[in-house]
Formats: C-alpha cells, structure tokens, sequence
C-alpha cells in the first residue's frame, strides 16, 4: 500500500512539474512576442531541444542567437569584410542551413557584431570605437520593447574592439529580462535584473570576460550606447 501510495506521489508531482514547465514556457513566450521579437518559435525550439539534450552539432553561440531574436528589428549598411573574431559565425551562418535566417540578413550580422581597431586611440577614448563603428555603419534598432546588450572587449595584442557576448534585454514591469546563450557548448538563459545596472554587474563578474589585466575593462552597451 505504501508503495502505490510513493508512487502515485512521484506521479502527481512529475504532472504538476510538467504543468508548471508548460505554463512557464508559455508566459516567456507570450513576453517575448510582445516584445515584438523575431523567431521566437525557431528560437524556443531551440532551447527546449538543448534541454533535452538533442544539441545539434553546431548550436548558435551569444551572437546568433542575438540576432535571431532581432533579426526584423535592425538595419545596417551590409558589411562583408569582417575580423577574424566572428571568422566561426560566418562559416557557420554560410554552411549549416539551421542558420539560414541569419544567412539572409549576413551583411547586416557582421555590420552589428563586428569590431574595430584601437590603434593609435587612447585608452580614455576607447568607448567611443564601438558606437561610431556602428554609426558609420548605419546599423539602427527600430524595437522599443527589446535592446541588444553587446559585451564589448578589448584585444591588447591585435589593438582591437571585439564583441565578446551579446544577449537581448527585455524590460517586464520595474524588472528587466535578459535572454543569452551562454556559449555553443552551453545554456541558454533568461534571467531576471532589477536593473540595467544588476546586468551590468553581473556581466563584468564573468571571468570568461576577462584577459591577463593588460586589457581594458569589457564595455557594455545597450543599442549601441554604453551603460555607464
């Protein structure tokens, strides 16, 4: 008897589980719809297949994964050339049809996350290469319920501005949610800030975002426009 008793307990909590992951999935999906997003059922499949461990050989990285949610909501000048930074997101967006999407808009993927040279700029006018790289661009958001959050680092060797991470931020009520892919080989995330400020904070702690002290501190922008 007790033993039916366990295992009718296992099965009720698995069901409220299941309800609560379906209505949870639900909510985010809802959220990121009227945050007027782009591919957001392309995108949440992709989460749920790395949730059950069905990760495709090659898995969008922070970038691809950026863009693909704001694909529709950002123009650029097409760029072509490009550092050997995003020399991965290109072969991969040109040989693996998961990214076709990305493929159709490339021109303004290496126009966003492309980086820019730093030789001969002093150090106190480093924040400034990013925002006029995208200026002189073209690149534009057009989406006032969603920004992109570019981590951008600094290559003291090669004396260049990369982006390093990206992710897209949503505000939900006083709160803000920031949705990222940690890396290829990692998680996908959407995390509660109370402020542009906590995500700030939060993204500076990464050691991963951090060379051997000779560089200068990663910046952080939101739309082009560093969080200060």
């Amino acid at each position: 008897m007790k033993k039916k008793i366990r295992i009718t307990v296992v099965i009720v909590l698995c069901i409220a589980l299941l309800t609560a992951c379906k209505s949870q999935d639900a909510t985010q999906k809802k959220l990121m719809e009227d945050s007027k997003l782009s591919n957001v059922d392309t995108y949440l499949s992709y989460v749920n297949d790395y949730k059950k461990g069905k990760v495709p050989a090659q898995d969008y990285n922070c970038r691809t994964a950026a863009f693909t949610l704001l694909e529709d909501s950002v123009t650029a000048t097409p760029k072509k050339e490009y550092n050997n930074y995003l020399m991965f997101d290109i072969n991969f967006i040109e040989t693996d049809d998961n990214f076709q999407q990305i493929r159709d808009h490339q021109g303004e993927f290496i126009a966003l996350f492309d980086g820019a040279s730093v030789d001969g700029v002093a150090n106190d006018q480093f924040e400034q290469v990013y925002p006029n790289a995208l200026k002189g661009r073209n690149v534009e958001f057009h989406n006032d319920k969603s920004s992109l959050i570019s981590v951008v680092m600094h290559d003291p060797y090669e004396k260049w501005l990369f982006v390093g991470h990206a992710g897209v931020l949503v505000p939900q009520g006083n709160e803000f949610i920031f949705f990222e892919k940690l890396a290829p080989d990692q998680d996908y995330q959407a995390k509660t800030f109370s402020s542009k400020e906590e995500l700030k904070k939060e993204l500076l702690s990464r050691p991963a975002y951090r060379g051997d002290g000779s560089e200068h501190e990663p910046m952080i922008y939101e739309n082009g426009v560093l969080i200060k």
